[in-house]
């Protein structure tokens, strides 16, 4: 099982990342996913929601305090993990290890739900109460003698910079060091690590009342030693998914290959760009394990809605309008979601180190022919077209050739588009709660944004 480390550095948005180097780049290779939302928005909601996947109302953790109402007094940050309603991840991936025969190992460190979790490996801070009535600040763990060995190398814990008016930097730093010692040392399958720095002074003053660059990059540079501890601990392979944008844009002839130059013509196709040629550096450099697949547009289930075709669904299912860029004759190249998935997989078991795969579903169509696929599938009219100004640096034609992969991985696109579109219309018209709950607040207000005062021109 490869080794995976999961930081939650909270307060630590996409605007922010630029201020943080390290955590950036890794971000820009692929290592950032987005999480939605929680309500209400504090840590042990957060954190029990990462936990377990669940929201709120299933997972049961509303507050960072609870009301005991048999003795009237009101608890804050417990750290039971009976407190939690739903099944951990770490709980997960055991069951699923030993079912395919595996061992597995977490390490969970300054996360909340600590005491009496499953894991093999835990560090947590802990007031004492002596009998004097005094408060003993320290750390406990698992297994036996673990913290205090942790202690002996690092210094005891900076409690003060924890907890109270003191808290700021200190103890990140430290826990920083502890989980790159944890890392070396356990060999954890899956380490959770909490670093709690932006938590603070953005709290006592406010986003605008803080010096935020200064912040983030203590954060970042706090992270350095447990970042090289996780890339010494190893991994087996490491699958960079990027995109066919960052070649740019064909004419009306011609495919991309994996030997076509790099030429993004978008900031965003920049990014991704700059990402597989930092993985290339890192093969190079550093003989990473790394292996990159560059894919044509993805469509399926559970694809958010301001993708095309779950745009162009959800809005049809409602009758409503659906805005087409341009002219409509954007030629892309559609592969469903599980072709995809299945690319990937063919990828880690069988692709070569350092080497390029492109993974495309030979399903080309321009984006009126797309819609009106759409339209007829649905049984709307043509009236609903509504063309809108083209986006800046919008590619003209993405084609790829995918002869590579399917030679050396023995893989190739199985679902047709016609009958992959069919199954992607049932499933949203299947699934119109999951819709409902996205088509709301922050995502309307990005509609009207995007397309709002431009969807007024109707078809000719």
């Amino acid at each position: 099982m490869t080794p995976l480390l999961l930081l939650n550095a909270v307060g630590l948005t996409p605007r922010l990342l630029p201020m943080a180097p390290r955590l950036q780049a890794l971000a820009a290779a692929g290592w950032m996913r987005p999480l939605r939302e929680v309500t209400p928005a504090v840590t042990c909601t957060a954190q029990a929601t990462l936990l377990t996947g669940q929201t709120p109302d299933r997972h049961g953790i509303v507050a960072n305090g609870w009301l005991w109402r048999d003795s009237g007094e009101v608890r804050f940050w417990q750290q039971s993990n009976r407190l939690i309603q739903a099944t951990p991840l770490y709980v997960t991936a055991r069951r699923r290890a030993a079912e395919a025969g595996r061992t597995f190992r977490c390490a969970k460190l300054f996360w909340w739900f600590n005491q009496g979790a499953a894991v093999e490996v835990s560090v947590t801070p802990k007031p004492y109460y002596g009998a004097d009535g005094n408060k003993i600040f320290g750390i406990t763990g698992t297994p036996a003698g673990l913290t205090e060995a942790l202690e002996r190398k690092l210094g005891p814990f900076p409690f003060a910079s924890f907890w109270g008016p003191m808290a700021g930097l200190p103890c990140t730093q430290w826990i920083a060091h502890c989980a790159a010692e944890v890392l070396r040392h356990e060999r954890p399958d899956l380490t959770l690590v909490y670093l709690p720095h932006l938590d603070y002074d953005p709290q006592r003053f406010g986003p605008k009342g803080c010096d935020m660059p200064r912040l983030v990059g203590e954060l970042d540079a706090a992270c350095a030693p447990l970042l090289d501890a996780a890339r010494a601990a190893g991994v087996e392979r490491y699958i960079q998914v990027s995109t066919d944008e960052v070649y740019g844009s064909l004419g009306p002839t011609g495919y991309f290959t994996e030997e076509t130059p790099l030429a993004p013509n978008s900031p965003y196709a920049a990014s991704k760009a700059a990402s597989d040629l930092l993985v290339r550096s890192y093969v190079h450099t550093f003989h990473f394990p790394a292996l990159i697949t560059r894919c044509s547009n993805n469509y399926g289930p559970y694809q958010f809605p301001e993708k095309l075709i779950p745009l162009f669904i959800s809005n049809l299912l409602r009758d409503e309008p659906v805005p087409v860029y341009g002219d409509g004759q954007n030629v892309r190249d559609w592969i469903h979601v599980r072709d995809h998935c299945a690319g990937i997989l063919a990828v880690w078991r069988r692709g070569r180190v350092g080497e390029i795969y492109n993974l495309g579903g030979r399903s080309e169509r321009t984006n009126l022919q797309l819609t009106h696929a759409l339209l007829d599938a649905l049984g709307k009219p043509k009236s609903l077209i509504r063309y809108v100004p083209d986006r800046p640096g919008h590619d003209r034609r993405y084609a790829i050739d995918c002869s590579k992969s399917e030679r050396e991985l023995g893989w190739r696109p199985t679902i047709s588009f016609e009958d992959g579109l069919r199954q992607t219309i049932d499933w949203y018209r299947s699934h119109a709660d999951w819709i409902a709950a996205i088509r709301t607040g922050e995502y309307l207000k990005y509609y009207q944004r995007q397309y709002g005062a431009l969807m007024h021109n109707k078809v000719a």
